[in-house]
């Protein structure tokens, strides 16, 4: 369960960090 919620995450923080650097320009 723990392996899901941490690919999960991880999964997510990769979709949103393109955004994150999008923010900080």
């Amino acid at each position: 369960a723990s392996e899901s919620a941490f690919n999960t995450t991880r999964r997510i923080i990769n979709d949103i960090q393109p955004l994150l650097k999008l923010l900080k320009h």
